[in-house]
């Protein structure tokens, strides 16, 4: 709750799917050990070093504590700090003209996003500057390329990531 108090818990699987039981207030204590009918709750991420706060949007229910409540929310990964540099996805690969690129930044700085061909020619330059820490997505669309293997190359100072793109037409 906003207090700080924990009054509920769970725990991922694999598939980065969660449920959450929040337990009420006993009311024969004073002691106050769980929500009571209408209070608000908030969500908190332990990723293994800090605590994270996160947004929930709403699915079904809303996000206030009833008794035998039913409240689904899919947590809002945008307020997460990525926990390492790199292309996390190329969506879709193999494409046909557009792909999409998502990267995370562990720590803001200069950074550039380069397609190169197989010969390790430049064909596109998809952005070069400073960025903050966090998850950027990219589109790029090679319409006017042939058919073939691309590399998308990350680099932020001395880190390098780069990962094969396939397009087909």
């Amino acid at each position: 709750n906003d207090a700080g108090k924990l009054f509920g818990s769970g725990r991922f699987d694999p598939d980065g799917r969660c449920g959450v039981s929040l337990w009420g207030d006993d009311p024969s204590s004073t002691a106050v050990d769980g929500l009571n009918e209408g209070d608000m709750f908030s969500c908190r991420i332990w990723d293994g070093q800090r605590e994270i706060s996160v947004e929930l949007d709403p699915l079904f229910g809303e996000a206030e504590f009833t008794t035998d409540g039913i409240f689904v929310g899919k947590i809002n990964v945008d307020n997460f700090l990525p926990v390492e540099f790199g292309i996390q996805s190329a969506y879709p690969n193999p494409f046909n003209s557009s792909v999409s690129l998502r990267y995370g930044l562990v720590d803001g700085g200069e950074v550039t996003l380069t397609i190169y061909d197989l010969s390790g020619r430049e064909v596109a330059q998809l952005f070069a500057g400073h960025q903050a820490a966090g998850f950027q997505t990219f589109a790029w669309n090679a319409n006017e390329l042939p058919s073939g293997l691309y590399i998308a190359h990350l680099k932020q100072g001395a880190q390098v990531n780069s990962i094969k793109l396939t397009l087909l037409r």
